[in-house]
């Protein structure tokens, strides 16, 4: 999978949107004919897509990341959902995924 990272920096009183949507519209329009297939917010407690949710299903727990059965997000995103494109917001510490 391809990672971009995006840093807005303003100067003065202007500062960048930390709203996922504004995020991910930004990425869809710099990454066209790409499309946001899942997102991780951090900022947010970890508010995320997860496949299993979008196909009707419970969000199970993942184990802990020193688990040996724990599966990172972007592994997920990568083999469930076939994203290419990892785009990380550093100010608003977020993942969006597209394909």
């Amino acid at each position: 999978m391809h990672r971009v990272r995006i840093n807005i920096e303003a100067e003065n009183s202007l500062r960048a949107t930390k709203v996922i949507a504004d995020l991910c519209n930004v990425a869809e329009i710099v990454f066209n004919p790409l499309k946001l297939v899942e997102f991780w917010n951090q900022q947010a407690d970890g508010v995320h897509l997860y496949p299993q949710v979008q196909l009707g299903r419970e969000c199970l727990p993942k184990p802990p990341p020193s688990d040996p059965w724990h599966v990172g997000y972007v592994t997920t995103a990568d083999r469930d959902m076939r994203a290419v494109l990892e785009v990380n917001s550093s100010r608003a510490d977020s993942y969006l995924y597209l394909k």
